[in-house]
């Protein structure tokens, strides 16, 4: 899969409630689930971008 884990989180039912839950600790949470370092990546380049 080529979709960016944000995009996809996002489009998901309760997207809206992770990505929340991604803002307040990301790193923590996240990255204990599969893909959690390239989701990280992302996290981190539009934490940049913004």
């Amino acid at each position: 899969m080529k979709t960016p884990a944000s995009q996809l989180i996002s489009h998901l039912p309760w997207g809206t409630i992770w990505l929340q839950i991604l803002q307040i600790d990301f790193l923590e949470v996240y990255t204990h689930f599969p893909g959690g370092c390239i989701a990280k990546t992302e996290h981190q380049m539009q934490a940049i971008i913004e």
